[in-house]
C-alpha cells in the first residue's frame, strides 16, 4: 500500500497570516492535513492559476504568485506552500499588506531539461502546517504548477582551434550516487485501541541531499497503515520525518509486518529508477486492544472518592497513587448524542454525571463504574442550566440556574430518589459542582453574586453572603473557613457563619472581574487568574509569591511536593515549591492544555482534543489518548476523560 510521496515544503512564518489576520469574521475548521478542502474557497483566489515557468537548467528561476483575500479572521494562522514533487526550492519571499500579497517561489536547479507537471499546495492552519490538524475554512488550496525546463544557451567565446578535433559520442550522465538511511529504531511496535486514531512518527536521516532528485514512499502490504495516507516533512535536506496513520479497522489481536521505505527517481509506488541502496525494510509490530475492557478493579489503597470540582475540597486534582502506563488499557467509552455538563462525579463505584442544553431537557445519570451501565436516570425537566453534579455521603448534589429554575437539589445514590429541593436566589449564572464539607453544601449563591452554605441531607439554608457578582467559581472548604477569589481578592468565610474572617487583596489582579476556583492545602491558598498565578500564605495572610503574565491556563494541582502549573499559554507543564513558589523542572508540550490533574508519578494534562501523561521524574511524555476534555481519577484506579459527547473511562491498573 503506498503512503506518501516526497514532499519539498516551503513553512512560512505569520507574514502572510497578517494579510487576513486582523479583524472579525470568518471561521475555523477542524479536519487534517492530507484530506480535500473543507468550507468554501472562494475567499482567497491566487493569480496566476495554473502557474507556468520557463526556467533554465541548473538556474534557480523565481516566479511569483499573487493571493487575495476579500475577507479577514480573528485568530492567527500559519501558512506552508507544498510540492510534492521536488520541483521548487525551499526558498521562499512574502511580501505585501491589507488584503494583496505575493509570494516569490523559485525553481529547483536540479531539475533536467524537459517539461514537469505538479502542484502548490497552499496550507492556511491554526497549528503547524507540517500538521495541519486545524486547517481555515477553505484549506487547502491547490494551484496546478507545470515548469519548462531548458538548456541553457548561454553563447560562449568562441576560440580558435589549432587543429581540427574528432567529434566525440555523447556520454549518458552518471547515475546519481547511492543514498543510504537511517531511522531512528531497527523495528517499531505500538499499541492503539481499536477504532481509535492513532499514528507514529520515524524519523529517517539520509546520506545525502535528494531534494529535487528522487521521491520517498512508504509501504506496508498487509493493510496495517491507513490508506488515507501520512505525512512527511523535512526538518533539513537530509533528515525527514515521516507520521503514518494506522489502520483504526484493525481486529484486535497482535499484528506483524514490515515497512518498506523506497527512495526513486520515479514514482515509489512504481519505482523503476531506485536510488541505489533503497529499498529499506523496517520491522512493524501492533497491538490493537479491544473496544471494552472491564477487568475487576480494585481500590487505590487511600484515595478518596473524587467527589466534586478536582476532587475534593481543596479542588487539588491530585491522588496520592503511583500508576503504569504499561497497564493503562481504555475501559469504555459512553457517548451521547445530547451534551455532558463539564464534569462528573464519581462515589461508591457509580459515575455520576448531567446531561442536557441551555433552555433544554436535563438529566441527571448513574453509570456503574463496573459495567458501564446506566443504573438510574432521573429527568430533571426542561430548566436554563444544570450545573455538574457532587457526590458525597450517599447523595448527589446539583445546582440548577437561572431565575426561577435556581435550586439545590439532593438526591439518593441508591436509586436517584429526590430528597431535597430547595430554592435559590441566582440568576443566569454557570456554577461549577458544589462543595460537600464534614455533610455540608458549599457554592456559589446569591442574585447579585455571593456564596450560600446548606445542610447536606435536608438542603435547609445555613448562611447566604454577598459577593461580587462572578461566576464559575465554587468555594475552597477546611475546617474553619470557606474560601474564593472574586474581585481580585481572596475573601475567607466563616464555615460555620458565613461571617467574613479577613480579606487580602492582589495589586497584581489582571482583572477584578476574572473568576477562578482556589487551590487549598499546605497553608497555602492559590488563584490562577487572568494569566497569572497568586499564592496567598495562610498563616501570614500575605500574598509571598506569584507568577505574573506568563499564560497560565487552567487551575493548578498541588501535592505535598510542589505545586504544577500549566503556563506560557498552556505549552508547559511546570513544578514550582508550594511555599516559596521557586521552579522545580519544566516540561515541553506538544500543543497548549488546559486541563490538569495529578497522581503521585503522573501528570495528566488535556485539551480539547488530546490527553497526555507525563513523568514526573523524568518530564517525559508516556502516554497519548486522542480525546480531551476535563479529567477525574476514580479511588478505582480508572481515569476519566469527559468530552461534551463522550466519557472515555481509562485502566490505569
Amino acid at each position: 500500500m503506498k503512503i506518501l510521496k516526497s514532499c519539498a515544503a516551503l513553512v512560512a512564518s505569520a507574514l502572510l497570516l497578517s494579510a487576513c489576520g486582523g479583524g472579525g469574521g470568518g471561521g475555523g475548521g477542524g479536519g487534517t492535513s492530507g484530506g480535500g478542502s473543507t468550507g468554501d474557497q472562494s475567499w482567497l483566489s491566487f493569480t496566476p492559476n495554473p502557474v507556468t515557468v520557463d526556467a533554465i537548467q541548473g538556474q534557480s528561476t523565481a516566479f511569483t504568485v499573487s493571493a487575495h483575500a476579500n475577507k479577514t479572521f480573528s485568530q492567527n494562522f500559519n501558512i506552508a506552500i507544498v510540492e510534492a514533487t521536488g520541483l521548487v526550492t525551499t526558498q521562499v519571499d512574502l511580501s505585501g499588506g491589507g488584503y494583496d500579497y505575493t509570494a516569490t517561489l523559485h525553481v529547483s536547479p536540479l531539475l533536467a531539461v524537459g517539461t514537469r507537471s505538479g502542484t502548490l499546495v497552499v496550507k492556511l492552519c491554526e497549528d503547524d502546517p507540517a500538521v495541519c490538524n486545524k486547517p481555515l475554512s477553505g484549506s487547502p488550496w491547490r494551484i496546478p504548477l507545470t515548469v519548462n525546463v531548458k538548456a541553457d544557451t548561454t553563447p560562449t567565446t568562441p576560440t580558435t582551434p589549432t587543429t581540427p578535433t574528432t567529434p566525440t559520442t555523447p556520454t549518458e550522465p552518471p547515475p546519481p550516487a547511492p543514498v543510504s538511511l537511517q531511522f531512528d529504531k531497527s523495528a517499531y511496535a505500538y499499541s492503539f485501541t481499536q477504532g481509535e486514531p492513532f499514528s507514529f512518527r520515524f524519523n529517517a536521516t539520509a546520506s545525502r541531499s535528494i531534494v529535487g532528485e528522487a521521491q520517498i514512499g512508504v509501504f506496508e502490504k498487509s493493510g496495517l497503515l491507513s490508506s488515507g495516507g501520512g505525512t512527511l516533512t523535512w526538518s533539513s535536506d537530509k533528515t525527514y520525518n515521516i507520521d503514518l496513520p494506522l489502520n483504526g479497522n484493525l481486529a484486535a489481536g497482535q499484528y506483524s509486518s514490515t515497512l518498506e521505505v523506497r527512495v526513486c527517481q520515479d514514482d515509489p509506488s512504481i519505482c523503476s529508477k531506485p536510488v541505489s541502496g533503497s529499498p529499506w525494510k523496517i520491522p512493524l509490530s501492533l497491538t490493537v486492544t479491544p473496544t471494552v475492557n472491564l477487568k475487576a478493579l480494585s481500590a487505590l489503597s487511600g484515595v478518596p472518592a473524587w467527589s466534586t470540582h478536582q476532587g475534593n475540597a481543596g479542588h487539588t486534582g491530585a491522588i496520592a497513587a503511583t500508576v503504569k502506563p504499561a497497564n493503562f488499557t481504555r475501559r469504555f467509552n459512553l457517548p451521547t448524542t445530547d451534551q455532558y455538563s463539564s464534569t462528573i462525579a464519581i462515589d461508591g463505584n457509580t459515575i455520576y454525571a448531567v446531561l442536557g442544553t441551555r433552555f433544554g431537557k436535563w438529566t441527571l445519570q448513574a453509570i456503574s463504574e463496573d459495567t458501564s451501565k446506566t443504573v438510574w436516570s432521573v429527568d430533571l425537566g426542561t430548566l436554563h442550566r444544570v450545573n455538574p453534579p457532587a457526590a458525597a455521603n450517599g447523595k448527589v448534589y446539583v445546582t440548577s440556574t437561572g431565575h426561577q429554575d435556581s435550586y439545590l437539589w439532593i438526591f439518593d445514590q441508591r436509586d436517584g430518589k429526590l430528597l431535597a429541593k430547595q430554592a435559590m436566589s441566582s440568576q443566569w449564572e454557570n456554577y461549577l459542582a458544589p462543595t460537600i464539607y464534614n455533610g455540608a453544601v458549599y457554592t456559589e449563591d446569591g442574585y447579585y453574586g455571593g456564596m450560600a452554605k446548606y445542610d447536606g441531607s435536608t438542603g435547609t439554608p445555613q448562611w447566604a453572603v454577598g459577593l461580587a457578582q462572578v461566576d464559575g467559581w465554587t468555594p475552597a472548604v477546611d475546617d474553619q473557613y470557606a474560601y474564593t477569589y472574586i474581585g481580585g481578592s481572596f475573601n475567607v468565610l466563616n464555615s460555620a457563619t458565613g461571617e467574613t474572617a479577613y480579606t487580602v487583596a492582589d495589586p497584581r489582579s489582571g482583572s477584578s472581574w476574572v473568576n477562578t476556583s482556589v487551590v487549598l492545602g499546605n497553608g497555602m491558598l492559590y488563584a490562577a487568574n487572568a494569566g497569572s498565578l497568586t499564592a496567598l500564605n495562610l498563616s501570614t495572610r500575605a500574598i509571598t509569591w506569584y507568577l505574573q503574565g506568563n499564560g497560565v491556563t487552567g487551575q493548578p494541582a498541588l501535592t505535598a511536593k510542589a505545586l504544577y502549573v500549566l503556563h506560557a499559554n498552556g505549552t508547559v507543564l511546570e513544578a514550582r515549591d508550594p511555599i516559596i513558589g521557586t521552579p522545580q523542572w519544566i516540561a515541553n508540550l506538544t500543543d497548549s492544555y488546559d486541563k490538569l490533574i495529578v497522581t503521585s508519578n503522573l501528570a495528566f494534562v488535556s485539551n480539547n482534543t488530546n490527553t497526555l501523561a507525563i513523568d514526573l521524574a523524568t518530564q517525559k511524555i508516556v502516554w497519548t489518548y486522542p480525546l480531551g476534555g476535563t479529567l477525574a481519577i476514580s479511588n478505582r484506579g480508572v481515569l476519566y476523560i469527559v468530552a461534551q459527547q463522550k466519557i472515555a473511562a481509562i485502566n490505569l491498573q
